[in-house]
């Protein structure tokens, strides 16, 4: 591709998953710009790194390019897309470049709705502790390196592969990993969850006969595929049927601790009828250039005393979608257990803090709006409150971290400050919310993010609230501006409280202003951050 294709152009650079394709291919040494319609952390670092970004889109961007990179968010009326079909230059989707980039290595793709980021950015972690110096791209930013993306020297690239508009099915891995399989973003299967699961085996068939796809089988939809699957698999979760099981499982403050159980050659018997279809007869893995093979791996039936450091049940599933892949391609024990020890988490997933110091006691110097709450010290024994941020948007994903919250800091009052994302999802899982949504001891309810939708009738902020008040959620106050939230948690806050901020919007930036933009050191991470590594849950 290198000597036909020399500058590559992003329409919509910022976004998670654009930034990183665009930082792996920018280290890779071709000519990268783009344009997008705001200045964040991803579209700074990548000028830092040599990409020329623009600011608004114009067809006079696309300077010298030789291809156009697009997401799914852009329309096909974007000037810039539209200046590519009049010069004929070709226009490429997010993950068919995506595609081009797994074809330079051995690729491990992670699907399904929920736990993606987090699966695989553990993933990376492992492998990167293991001595395999992967590649990877994830949609979140790993907060050991304060990237989403990393072109690394060796063999393997690890990515996200995303369901949303069926854009997974271009890729070609030879590790699949399905975390599980819900209702969401429906409207790309025409409201017909048996083409979602249906597009879930066709992206597992898509492996190469060497290949394996790694599934958890606590999932009830994923075991209904099984059957349908004719390649090699592994199976993880907790039930007595998985290859990869975690026992012994308890929270330790922020943490978990569990035994994983490692049995690649059992276990599927519970599962299907054909004990043969979980393909554990495995063909070997292709020869290297020099003729020699390289032995299957993980087939010793072992235990691994693990300590995540990351909170909740959700969380052990996806540490053992990651201890999957490590096994199947031979990281070491030692590296599998102090990676998932040491992993630092990733930006807006569970991601704490620290302590904020509640308006009226010595510490804090709470100015108009919230806009300046401090950072307590672990010692100071003034009032404040937990604060906790997470992108989940989907009633199941907050269902687990709520989960996670209470394992992680038992008996203490939980304030949610919430922003449901797209009217759709909002219309479409309105009594799945309303049940979540009760679930909190206090509830702090935005208005929708629409991420370009035209609202829905009786699928806003207002008819949600409605349906939380007749349900029976007293403790709830609606936001209706987003920027008024900072002063709507500090009001409603008490002493010992965890508030968490959720959502897939702009809600993401209220801790940084809860923080105040003066609190950030001069490597971008605020003292919370600092807070989180060294104090106690």
């Amino acid at each position: 591709m290198k000597h036909k294709v020399k500058h590559l152009h992003f329409v919509g650079i910022g976004g998670s998953g654009m930034s990183g394709i665009a930082e792996v291919l920018l280290n890779l040494g071709y000519q990268i710009s783009g344009s997008d319609l705001g200045t964040n952390a991803a579209t700074k670092r990548l000028r830092k790194l040599g990409a020329t970004v623009y600011l608004g889109h114009a067809g006079q961007n696309l300077t010298n390019a030789d291809a156009v990179v697009v997401s799914t968010a852009v329309g096909m009326d974007n000037p810039e897309v539209l200046a590519a079909r009049e010069r004929r230059i070709p226009v490429v989707p997010r993950a068919m470049m995506l595609a081009e980039l797994m074809r330079l290595r051995q690729g491990i793709a992670v699907a399904g709705t929920h736990g993606k980021t987090t699966t695989t950015s553990l993933t990376s972690s492992v492998l990167a502790r293991g001595g395999f110096d992967p590649t990877y791209v994830i949609g979140g930013k790993l907060n050991s390196s304060d990237s989403n993306a990393k072109l690394g020297t060796g063999e393997f690239i690890v990515v996200e592969a995303d369901e949303s508009d069926a854009s997974f099915l271009h890729l070609q891995p030879i590790l699949a990993v399905i975390t599980n399989i819900d209702a969401d973003h429906m409207e790309t299967y025409g409201h017909d969850f048996e083409k979602l699961k249906q597009a879930f085996v066709e992206f597992v068939e898509h492996l190469p006969f060497y290949g394996r796809a790694i599934l958890c089988v606590d999932d009830a939809n994923v075991r209904e595929i099984l059957p349908r699957i004719s390649k090699p698999v592994t199976t993880y979760g907790f039930g007595e049927g998985a290859q990869i099981r975690a026992v012994n499982v308890r929270h330790l403050g922020g943490r978990m601790h569990f035994t994983a159980q490692c049995r690649q050659n059992g276990g599927c018997d519970t599962l299907l009828a054909e004990p043969a279809d979980c393909g554990n007869s495995r063909p070997s893995a292709p020869p290297a250039p020099d003729g020699s093979t390289a032995p299957c791996r993980g087939d010793t039936p072992k235990d691994l005393d693990i300590t995540l450091n990351l909170a909740g049940m959700h969380n052990v599933l996806n540490s053992l979608a990651a201890i999957a892949v490590a096994l199947e391609v031979g990281v070491a024990d030692d590296a599998i257990i102090s990676a998932l020890a040491e992993f630092q988490g990733v930006g807006r997933r569970f991601q704490r803090y620290g302590e904020i110091v509640l308006p009226g006691h010595p510490l804090s110097n709470s100015p108009p709006e919230g806009e300046r709450a401090i950072v307590a010290s672990p010692e100071s024994g003034r009032g404040s409150f937990t604060l906790i941020d997470d992108y989940g948007h989907h009633p199941a994903e907050m269902l687990a971290t709520l989960e996670a919250v209470r394992g992680a800091f038992p008996g203490r009052r939980l304030v949610l400050a919430f922003q449901p994302h797209r009217y759709t999802r909002t219309r479409d899982l309105f009594e799945d919310f309303v049940q979540v949504l009760c679930s909190v001891d206090a509830l702090l309810l935005a208005e929708v993010y629409p991420a370009g939708e035209p609202p829905v009738v009786a699928a806003d902020g207002r008819a949600l609230m409605h349906a939380l008040r007749v349900a029976g959620q007293s403790e709830a106050v609606f936001v209706e501006d987003i920027q008024q939230m900072p002063q709507a948690i500090m009001q409603m806050a008490r002493d010992g409280d965890v508030v968490i901020t959720m959502g897939a919007g702009s809600i993401g930036n209220t801790p940084n202003r809860l923080l105040g933009k003066s609190d950030a050191d001069a490597t971008g991470k605020t003292p919370a951050v600092q807070a989180q590594r060294s104090g106690e849950p």
